[in-house]
């Protein structure tokens, strides 16, 4: 045991009556003076925080919770209680029937005590087994509080001389609310709605204790300053003084140091201001472990002034601003939006619903996440559920239809917001406005996108198609990327926007965005839909194999313009383009499905112009993915309305007439009509020896497909070499860890296979698998395809465990395909 660290315990009861609640007092002192930590909720008049994130973090921290075992106590725990009765002991017995499942039943924390023997019936049947201790008095004299004291100390629990017995020095009694409030003191009030958050608080305290100051940054309505004074509440024993200021001006500033000036008592506190600021400071440099909040520091240069040189206490700022190295902060912590859990829990707290209904309780998690967990709009929509006593299956059905429009149809009751989520950022729009028109416009632009994760290059290959103030501001991007952290810094300013540095990326709240659009009128709306169609369009490049990482950081925003060219009627040659290319990078990725309906919305587009090249383009990807879905007749539709468009423009557009042969050849083989597959794979690979030379990667195409037809017909001498030389051209013009390559290597394998030379097979198998595992990722079709055709060469080779294997692997990336 190690004999230097004091056992946290909690202590859980019914309250019944005042001599009960003695007894209660007298074990968690008699523990205390014992050395261990011991704490009830009898310190706790009304926690700061809620019951239920007090009871939440009790049980977290401690190493032990003793269940203090009544009539009363069981009754509760097992739900036979009137309602509305007891609820603290139903909550911590929910608390330990969790972490009793999590742990297999296995109790290694819960150790339940009777103050009286006749009261061991009583022990909750959750905690039946577990070994009772009576308790007769609360000193180490007591034969069960001994035993007690043995395990939780993790000495030997059988009775032994009282010298054989490691004593921990005493604890300090835990501290009384009268005393707590003797301290300096000038935090505002909680809202009672304030929930989770016990991550942010716990790094908080970890950076304050390191550093001695703190800055916890983040845009409007992210709870910045209840979570300052949940952190002010919940350590405020831990602080000889706690000291708070808003910082939204110089003004506010002075007349907050007045007040903090008469908390501390100094006789400067009723005098001019050229003597307050200075007194209150000196105050500061002269005593110690004193807490100061200076709350809305959304300038920090202008606070300055108002902190202590060398501090022998903790400073904590909360910002919009994310950079503070003026202050010696380098480090702030970004405030995210709330967890999902803990944003669903808020909406049922505020509203007073408890979540008993499935259906409401769903819809309030999904209500919360269309709201971004942002506890502003949490507050708004809340607010408004109370007060017309809505369902939150209505509300959500509403704010489907009507968005920003409903949200801000109710003001902010609760908490210490000045403004709804549409007025709330105003001022650092005009702001940015002010400063920039290109940020101001790179602003516009993000709220058309989808809102995480924006890659910093769809700024510079875009930029052309922003307006004048992007293009000019952006011009030199690709030569200097400094360019786009200046005009994005406008926007960090306010965190409006929050940079990652490390992936190159930025993200903007949805709800930002809705107000950012809010603000244009319909024509500026239009405008920027077009003008952000054309700029996701000018970066998605190709989906050939070298630019998949890139087109992975654009999908999203792919996808968020097609809403956008629904929702405003973007109907244009860009759209289509993107639509397309789009709609190719999710074949590749092995999701065919989402490919047909994205390249059909461009074909759609098309039909209302002339039919052209780009639509013939378009038909032969929608081809492609029907093929990929099984769905031939489809597939072949597509291949001869694209024939209609391009067979006569042959010698201008050979590569596009060698991809429509080649594909149409390749669907009659498919449907098993070799007779008129093998004249359209002749043709595109003559066209291709003609046109195109004869090492392209679109010969290799050819040559691969009239091989895989002659195999399909049984002649394997001719197959052979065409297969053969698809994979040598495939090697030679593409990259290593191009899935085309596997793709050759795995119809070479199947020949071999097919002609008994199972070594040969099987080395080429392990070779295409080698490269389409990295490259496709471990759910794709075409990995599930190639491994099943591996597993067919080892169950012919007489090795059924490891085709079970390789079968196993191919039903886990058909299953996970599509994702």
């Amino acid at each position: 045991m190690d004999a230097t660290r004091h056992p946290k315990v909690f202590i859980s009861f019914a309250h019944e009556s005042e001599a009960h609640f003695a007894r209660v007092r007298a074990l968690e002192n008699g523990l205390r003076a014992a050395g261990i930590d011991a704490v009830s909720d009898l310190v706790e008049l009304f926690p700061e925080e809620g019951w239920v994130e007090w009871m939440e973090r009790r049980f977290e921290e401690a190493d032990f919770v003793l269940p203090v075992c009544t009539e009363a106590y069981r009754r509760r725990a097992e739900g036979k209680e009137a309602p509305g009765k007891g609820d603290g002991v139903t909550w911590e017995i929910r608390l330990m029937r969790r972490e009793l499942y999590r742990a297999g039943g296995q109790n290694a924390r819960f150790v339940p005590v009777v103050f009286d023997a006749a009261d061991r019936v009583h022990v909750p049947k959750l905690l039946d087994g577990s070994t009772v201790f009576t308790l007769g008095g609360f000193t180490l004299a007591d034969a069960g509080f001994e035993a007690l004291y043995r395990v939780l100390t993790g000495q030997r629990p059988e009775r032994a001389a009282l010298g054989d017995l490691v004593v921990l020095e005493a604890v300090a009694p835990a501290e009384s609310p009268a005393t707590r409030a003797a301290r300096p003191w000038n935090v505002p009030a909680p809202t009672p709605y304030f929930t989770g958050r016990t991550e942010v608080l716990d790094h908080l305290r970890a950076r304050l204790e390191e550093e001695g100051r703190a800055a916890l940054s983040g845009f409007g309505g992210l709870g910045k300053t209840q979570c300052a004074i949940a952190y002010a509440r919940r350590y405020r024993g831990d602080y000889s003084a706690v000291l708070w200021a808003r910082a939204e001006s110089v003004g506010s500033l002075v007349s907050d140091f007045r007040v903090v000036a008469q908390r501390l008592k100094l006789d400067e506190a009723e005098g001019p201001e050229a003597a307050l600021v200075p007194a209150v400071l000196d105050w500061l440099q002269a005593n110690s472990g004193w807490l100061l909040v200076l709350d809305n520091a959304d300038q920090p240069q202008s606070v300055k002034g108002f902190l202590p040189p060398e501090a022998p206490g903790h400073i904590l700022l909360t910002s919009r601003a994310q950079a503070f190295d003026a202050l010696g902060i380098t480090h702030p912590l970004d405030l995210p939006e709330l967890a999902p859990e803990e944003a669903q829990r808020f909406l049922l707290a505020r509203t007073g619903r408890s979540g008993g209904d499935p259906a409401e309780a769903a819809a309030a998690a999904e209500l919360a996440e269309a709201l971004g967990c942002l506890p502003l709009a949490l507050e708004q929509a809340g607010a408004y559920i109370l007060d017309r006593k809505s369902s939150f299956q209505d509300y959500l059905a509403s704010y489907h239809k009507r968005r920003l429009a409903l949200l801000e149809k109710q003001s902010v009751v609760a908490g210490d917001y000045t403004g709804s989520v549409r007025t709330t950022w105003a001022l650092n729009f005009r702001e940015v406005e002010e400063a920039s028109d290109a940020a101001a416009d790179l602003l516009r632009f993000s709220a058309f996108l989808a809102p995480d994760d924006i890659p910093l290059e769809l700024l510079a290959a875009g930029a052309p198609h922003l307006g004048p103030a992007v293009a000019g501001a952006l011009a030199g991007a690709a030569e200097d990327p400094l360019v786009v952290h200046d005009e994005l810094a406008w926007l960090t300013r306010y965190s409006l926007v929050h940079r990652d540095v490390e992936v190159r990326t930025y993200s903007i709240h949805r709800l930002v965005q809705a107000v950012v659009r809010a603000e244009l009128d319909a024509e500026a709306q239009r405008l920027w839909a077009e003008r952000t169609v054309e700029a996701v369009n000018a970066a998605f490049l190709p989906p050939y194999y070298e630019v998949w990482d890139q087109c992975e950081r654009l999908i999203a925003h792919a996808r968020a313009c097609e809403g956008v060219m629904e929702e405003f009627g973007v109907n244009s040659g860009p759209a289509r383009s993107l639509l397309y290319h789009a709609g190719m990078y999710l074949r590749e990725r092995g999701q065919p499905a989402e490919a047909v309906r994205l390249i059909g919305r461009a074909l759609a587009l098309g039909k209302e112009g002339p039919k052209h090249l780009p639509m013939a383009v378009s038909l032969v990807g929608s081809a492609s993915s029907y093929r990929d879905l099984g769905a031939y007749l489809p597939a072949e539709k597509a291949l001869l309305d694209a024939w209609a468009i391009v067979q006569s423009v042959a010698d201008e557009e050979p590569k596009l007439v060698v991809h429509v042969l080649n594909n149409l050849g390749d669907i009659h083989r498919l449907k098993g009509e070799f007779d008129r597959a093998e004249p359209l794979l002749k043709r595109a690979l003559a066209l291709c020896t003609e046109k195109l030379g004869d090492k392209p990667a679109l010969a290799a195409r050819s040559l691969h497909d009239l091989g895989l037809l002659y195999f399909d017909q049984g002649w394997h001498a001719g197959a052979e070499p065409l297969l053969e030389r698809a994979v040598e051209i495939r090697k030679e013009v593409l990259q290593p860890g191009d899935p085309e390559i596997a793709r050759a290597l795995d119809s070479l394998a199947r020949l071999r296979a097919a002609q008994g030379r199972h070594a040969e097979a099987e080395a080429l198998f392990v070779r295409a698998l080698a490269i389409a595992g990295p490259a496709l990722g471990p759910h794709h079709p075409r990995l599930a395809q190639m491994l099943e055709n591996y597993a067919a060469l080892l169950r012919a080779a007489g090795r059924p465990d490891d085709a079970a294997a390789a079968e196993a692997r191919a039903v886990a990336a058909r299953g996970g395909a599509g994702r």
